[in-house]
Parts: structure tokens; C-alpha cells; sequence
């Protein structure tokens, strides 16, 4: 990528999310330094720039506020970025159970974020808190369970988001007929394509398949109105977090510097078959 801004390069290490059991995770990230000011417009510029934002996304990077970034580990290769090809995606069986489970439940596109204040006092911030304290647990010195994000939190997060660039956030809403939240997704749009920013919802529904019906409920809109791509982040090929994401074949792994083309659920399991064989090493977008 020819860099169109003054964007600032760095790597930092940090705990490992994707990839079960490991500790360490290498974000390699562009991303206009917090503490400029930039007299020639240029945080404005890029803000509003929708080119920018696609080619980003077909390297394989994540949008971040104000820049990109993505893993670049050079001794693990076990996650591949992943994007679902819209058009061409038809619900399983599977998937149409996840809805028929969830039922109960209208499903509303909204744009732009959903409102979360700076106290956590709404709706929308103590399911997210809930959501991230008991999805991604984190434990103390005595393996005792911690609450680390609280909902006063949300609001910063949010901010983030509101700031990615060349990117319009929306976001798809479930709740019951007493208008109780059950769950939110919120994805960016970009032209013809959007990042599948992130979901949360009550736990207490995950046997039902929430998750998917949520993500199931942004495809639909997404096919209905022509999209081309919905990228998923990262997949991983060890059981985790993230290895959900090849129930939405056909999609696109990004393999070395190109993207390739798996059309079923069986087709991405074989990249699974033999954990040990490394993927060729990405190039940095």
C-alpha cells in the first residue's frame, strides 16, 4: 500500500486473543499519531475517504481509529483474515435453526452507533460489559474470576469506533416484544463492502445460537442491498474465539498475499487437518 497519509508506523506485543494458548501476538499498525494536530486536514481527509478504507481491507488489515492494523506474527500463521462473499452466501440449515431459535426477537438496522453514555448507565453498555466479563474471562493471581471491563467503559470504546477511517458505522438491534435488548451488532460500511466490527448479547441466549442469527441478520441486509464483501476479522483454524467464522462459506481466506476461495464449511476444515503446516508469511499492508 502507498501510504496517502501521514501516518505514523509501530508494533507493539501483547496477549494473544485468536489463537487458544498462546501468549503473545504481534499488531503491526498505521495509524495518525493521537498527539498531532494536522494543520493540512489530513485526519479529515482520510476520515471521509472510502478508498482508502477498501484497500486497507483487501490487504487484510482491521480498521482502528484513525488508522489499520493487523497480526504479524513471523513464527504462527494460524490465523488468515476472512471475508464472507455476499452475494453468493446461502443460509445452511444450520443457520436457518439459529433464526427459528430467535424467533422471539426483532431483528432493526440502525445508523451509526448505538448510544452509550459516559456513566455505563444504559442498556447498551451493561450488555457489552456482561458480554466481554463472562465471553473472554479473565482470571487473577489466585485463578479467581475478574469483571476487567466495566460499563462505564463502553463509552471510550465507542469513540473508537465512531473514528475509523473512510468508514459509516450501523448497527443491527435484537429485542423481544417488550423491547428488552437481547443483543447488538455493529458493522462499517464501505462502498460495496463492510468490517464486521463486533457483536454482543445475552449470554443466557448462546445455546440458542444468538450470535449467529445476529450475524445471519446483517447478511441478509447486506445481500439484499448488493454488498460484495463482509469481512470478518480473523479466522482461526484451532478451536476458539474465532473459529466460528467458516460457517460462511463461500468466503475468502487471505493466504500469503492473495485472497482464495473456500465454497464450503468442509473446504476451510482442510486447512485445519495439520495444525503445524504454517501459512506463507503475510506482508505488511
Amino acid at each position: 500500500m502507498v501510504p496517502k497519509y501521514p501516518l505514523r508506523s509501530y508494533s507493539g506485543t501483547r496477549e494473544c486473543s485468536l489463537v487458544p494458548g498462546k501468549r503473545l501476538v504481534t499488531m503491526e499498525t498505521r495509524a495518525l499519531s493521537a498527539d498531532t494536530r494536522w494543520p493540512d486536514g489530513s485526519r479529515e481527509r482520510m476520515r471521509r475517504d472510502s478508498a482508502f478504507a477498501e484497500e486497507f481491507l483487501q490487504a487484510g488489515a482491521a480498521p482502528i481509529a484513525d488508522g489499520y492494523s493487523k497480526p504479524r506474527c513471523f513464527s504462527c500463521h494460524a490465523c488468515l483474515p476472512v471475508r464472507v462473499l455476499v452475494q453468493e452466501f446461502n443460509e445452511t440449515a444450520e443457520h436457518r435453526r439459529a433464526l427459528a431459535k430467535n424467533a422471539d426477537l426483532a431483528f432493526t438496522l440502525h445508523e451509526w452507533l448505538p448510544h452509550f453514555d459516559r456513566e455505563g448507565n444504559d442498556e447498551y453498555s451493561n450488555l457489552y460489559s456482561q458480554f466481554l466479563n463472562n465471553r473472554f474471562p479473565h482470571v487473577d493471581a489466585n485463578d479467581k474470576k475478574i469483571d476487567y471491563f466495566q460499563p462505564q467503559d463502553a463509552a471510550n470504546q465507542m469513540a473508537e469506533y465512531a473514528n475509523y477511517p473512510g468508514m459509516r458505522p450501523m448497527h443491527i438491534q435484537a429485542r423481544d416484544a417488550d423491547g428488552v435488548l437481547h443483543g447488538v451488532n455493529i458493522f462499517h460500511q464501505v462502498n460495496e463492502s463492510a468490517y464486521d466490527t463486533i457483536f454482543f448479547y445475552d449470554l443466557s441466549r448462546k445455546s440458542q445460537g444468538l450470535g449467529h442469527a445476529l450475524t445471519l441478520s446483517v447478511l441478509r441486509q447486506q445481500k439484499a442491498a448488493g454488498y460484495k464483501h463482509h469481512y470478518l476479522g480473523f479466522w482461526t483454524r484451532a478451536p476458539g474465539p474465532y473459529s466460528w467464522k467458516d460457517k460462511y462459506a463461500p468466503l475468502e481466506l487471505r493466504v500469503g498475499n492473495e485472497w482464495k476461495v473456500y465454497r464450503t464449511t468442509s473446504d476451510v476444515h482442510k486447512m485445519c487437518e495439520n495444525p503445524a503446516q504454517p501459512y506463507p508469511v503475510p506482508k505488511a499492508p
